[in-house]
């Protein structure tokens, strides 16, 4: 048994982390290799091996989740809960003989989680109408369909940015949709709507940026690669901004205030998969969060470049959907943002959903202070 000591307004953040670094070290922490690197101890070395209480009451016995796989921790210190996440789903039986508190007052929830993988799967659109024609006052609107315009694919057009210094208008989506995983060239034309979704009927491709840059990703584990670095973000410079919008589809503009995301708030996104979705943040992910990701990027007719393998990430956000999912493939790089109305703030981007209702969010204001971008509001707004 293992009881983690916890304290203060992080509790639930620190027992995730300790519970992590737990199982890590004994290889119960599926596809997390022996990286201990962790939120607590990025945030001023909080949670150390005195954290942890052998043969306490009302620990959680990780020895015994062999068979189902544990593939993450999560917390919530809104809700001053703890996430155990495994790769199979648990018996009502295996349930009824875990705890459902640990010390200090804090919640345990068991919930499946498989192990996360990023490669071609594209699904229809599923809102209704004309889903890959969405353009407002005339021009394209974020939320839309893009892809490289030499690979048959589609992700989203997550937002509009400028450079602090005034040199341009880019399209902000994730490295993976526009980017390559780092192997796009810079000047690769991004159609809207992405080659996927050219057909008979609906909108005529154009371009309507050429990639631009992108943060890259590295792959390796934590205790070789220094993950935080990961992050899933690239920019494509806009051609002519008379052709796009700010608008996120035709629902609300681009909001320009940034925040940072917290636990249980209330969300939405406009994306090119599932439209426009509400959800809430779930948990944030304890710890390095290993992603696979296979890709190809096009340089000619007989020259291919590949991505495959795992990319660490670190802080990721869990967020389920309302009434179905938050977002599916296909919606990777659209803009989430929290607050109603005037009052909504942008705080990260999508960059993997699936079914049943799992979508992931990386923080947002890191992207932009990397690129030296800032959200642009007001464009071609009717």
């Amino acid at each position: 048994m293992v009881a983690a000591a916890v304290q203060g307004g992080a509790a639930a953040r620190n027992a995730a982390t300790a519970l992590r670094m737990f199982a890590a070290e004994r290889g119960l922490l599926r596809g997390a290799g022996t990286g201990l690197t962790s939120v607590a101890a990025a945030d001023g070395g909080g949670v150390r091996a005195a954290n942890f209480v052998s043969g306490a009451q009302g620990g959680i016995p990780l020895d015994r989740f062999a068979s189902q796989a544990i593939t993450a921790f999560g917390f919530n210190d809104r809700r001053r809960t703890v996430f155990v996440y495994t790769a199979k789903p648990m018996s009502a039986r295996d349930r009824k003989q875990l705890p459902t508190e640990l010390p200090g007052g804090l919640s345990v929830e068991y919930k499946p989680l498989k192990p996360l993988s990023i490669g071609r799967e594209v699904l229809p659109a599923l809102f209704g109408g004309s889903p890959l024609t969405r353009t407002a006052a005339g021009a394209y609107a974020c939320g839309s369909s893009i892809s490289p315009a030499n690979n048959r694919n589609a992700g989203t057009f997550g937002a509009l940015v400028a450079p602090n210094d005034g040199s341009g208008l880019f399209g902000l989506t994730n490295n993976h949709v526009t980017g390559g995983c780092n192997n796009s060239r810079v000047g690769l034309p991004v159609s809207g709507p992405g080659i996927l979704d050219v057909m008979a009927g609906g909108l005529d491709p154009m371009v309507i940026g050429h990639h631009h840059a992108v943060i890259p990703m590295r792959q390796g584990e934590p205790s070789v690669v220094d993950h935080r670095q990961n992050t899933d973000a690239a920019l494509f410079r806009i051609g002519d901004p008379s052709r796009v919008t700010s608008m996120q589809g035709s629902f609300y503009d681009t909001p320009t205030e940034v925040a940072d995301p917290e636990e249980d708030i209330e969300v939405e996104k406009v994306g090119r998969t599932t439209g426009h979705t509400k959800g809430r943040i779930e948990a944030q992910i304890a710890g390095a969060f290993p992603v696979g990701f296979n890709d190809v990027t096009y340089h000619g007719p007989e020259e291919e470049v590949h991505f495959s393998g795992l990319v660490y990430f670190e802080p990721v956000f869990l967020i389920r959907g309302h009434g179905g999912p938050f977002s599916l493939p296909g919606d990777s790089g659209s803009l989430v943002v929290t607050g109603e109305a005037d009052e909504r703030k942008a705080i990260g981007l999508v960059f993997a959903g699936r079914a049943p209702n799992e979508s992931y969010m990386l923080p947002l204001r890191p992207i932009l202070e990397r690129f030296d971008v800032g959200l642009v509001s007001g464009h071609n707004v009717v």
